[in-house]
């Protein structure tokens, strides 16, 4: 049949929206990344500023600083009244202890920089000359203290220039900090942008290749209609074809069905016929002889010639003559038993529950004690307490058969060897296996597909009908509803094994 369109696209337009997902999963993925880059990059930036802000203050504190210094040094030196004098001294004082502050300021914040350096050293310089400014202003000697403000005013201004220099250098990092923010935000957007194009142009593809495939799915579609239409009739021919022959088969197996009955039935026939041919014809001989030897005394007796000795001789052959009809009779009794076996099969018996062991062994024993003439042991493993429901009569017979047949053709003629048999039970799944086999001289592979058959036996000359194993096999197929096979092991000894139901 062609193939189902409707499914193929839906599984192409599944791909497509799961691809989709993708490309938007990873729009989100790489949009919080790049917020979370330009995050982190202001608030560096931030703190940067925040951190040339404190610096800044900390500068303007130290110009201011400086001039105040300055300032109150000059009017130390004007300072007329002590009052004057002392309020300029304080105020020189605390100009420079901001200055040293603002300087301590600097040294944390801008560390191992040669221009704070510098200012701390040229701050040490300045320190012990206000102390003499002081002193001098506050002894009256105006003009020394003069002098000394103008030895100072060159340190000062190098103070000034270096504080300068600090806030230059700290406005270029700041504005290559700002420069390098907006480089890195570009770089960030142009990377977004070309993710973004590449997605869009892949998602285009995407859609392309989905369309190529629909139209590509649907040219499939029809050709495989044509094909599907094409081997359809090819199908339907052969279809029609198949059934003349299977028709032809089955009336070419019913007549050999039938031609096998027929055979079958002709070879039990035959072999009936054979079997009772023999007993029938010894019945008849002596029975014939019987007859003349009785015409023979009535003559006798006629004509009064009979004496004691005719008298004897009649009843000694009379009694051979007997023996041999009964004898042969019983010989044709046990054949007819032997041929309902096989055919009744003992449906008129109920199953019974019987302990397998028991049954088993009894029945070896009294087959065994039936052939006390020939010397034999039986090993047999089975389970105390294994229970079946089954015909006793049935399993009686199929072991007693088998015994039979190991003890009858377990030796060649004139051979006394004695015979051990071995039968292992086991049961497994509401099936029992029943593996039997013997130390006789084995069955020959010639024979091995031949033994089941009614009347087959190798020792016909010694009297055996061959029907024991026919017995077995058709009980244990028939009425066990089982099956039974026989193989060879490397010794080329017979074994039988045998599996049916533990419960009919």
């Amino acid at each position: 049949m062609p193939l189902n369109k409707e499914i193929v696209l839906s599984t192409l337009k599944n791909k497509f929206v799961f691809i989709s997902s993708i490309a938007l999963l990873a729009f989100i993925i790489f949009g919080v990344f790049t917020t979370y880059s330009l995050v982190q990059l202001n608030m560096e930036v931030e703190k940067l500023f925040n951190l040339s802000e404190l610096r800044t203050r900390a500068i303007f504190q130290a110009h201011d600083s400086i001039s105040n210094m300055e300032s109150e040094l000059i009017k130390l030196i004007i300072a007329d009244d002590k009052e004057s004098i002392r309020s300029s001294s304080v105020a020189s004082i605390r100009a420079t202890a901001f200055l040293d502050e603002s300087l301590q300021q600097l040294e944390l914040q801008i560390p191992d920089n040669s221009n704070v350096a510098a200012l701390s050293k040229n701050l040490s310089l300045i320190k012990p000359h206000r102390m003499n400014i002081i002193g001098l202003a506050r002894s009256n000697q105006d003009l020394k203290a003069l002098n000394i403000v103008n030895e100072i005013s060159p340190i000062t201004d190098v103070i000034s220039k270096n504080l300068d220099k600090i806030i230059l250098s700290d406005r270029r990092n700041l504005n290559g900090l700002f420069k390098e923010y907006k480089r890195s935000e570009i770089k960030i957007l142009i990377l977004f942008v070309s993710i973004i194009t590449l997605s869009l142009l892949l998602l285009v593809f995407v859609n392309i290749s989905l369309q190529k495939a629909k139209t590509a799915l649907s040219k499939l579609n029809h050709e495989l209609e044509k094909k599907v239409r094409s081997r359809t009739e090819a199908l339907e021919t052969s279809y029609n074809e198949i059934e003349l022959t299977l028709d032809k088969l089955q009336q070419t197996q019913g007549k050999l069905i039938e031609s096998e009955k027929m055979a079958s039935l002709g070879g039990l026939v035959s072999g009936m016929a054979h079997e009772l041919n023999t007993p029938i014809g010894v019945c008849i001989t002596s029975g014939s002889y019987l007859f003349d030897s009785t015409t023979l005394f009535e003559k006798k007796y006629s004509e009064g010639n009979l004496d004691e000795t005719d008298c004897e001789a009649l009843i000694n052959s009379n009694k051979d003559s007997m023996k041999l009809i009964i004898s042969n009779l019983n010989k044709c009794s046990h054949l007819i038993q032997y041929f309902k076996k096989i055919s009744v099969q003992h449906s008129s018996d109920k199953p019974e529950l019987l302990m397998m062991k028991k049954c088993v062994e009894e029945t070896v024993m009294n087959t065994r004690t039936q052939f006390k003439e020939i010397k034999s042991r039986a090993s047999i493993h089975c389970p105390k307490d294994l229970q079946v429901l089954h015909v006793k009569s049935a399993l009686h017979e199929i072991i007693m058969n088998l015994v039979m047949n190991s003890l009858q053709h377990g030796n060649d003629k004139g051979a006394h060897r004695e015979i051990e048999i071995n039968i292992d039970i086991s049961q497994s799944e509401g099936m029992i296996k029943l593996i039997y086999c013997d130390s006789g001289k084995g069955i020959g592979t010639e024979n091995m597909d031949k033994i089941f058959e009614p009347f087959f036996t190798t020792k016909r000359c010694e009297g055996q009908n061959g029907l024991g194993l026919t017995i077995v096999y058709n009980l244990i197929m028939h009425s066990l509803k089982g099956h039974i096979k026989c193989r060879s092991n490397q010794d080329r000894k017979a074994i039988f094994e045998l599996e049916f139901p533990d419960n009919l």
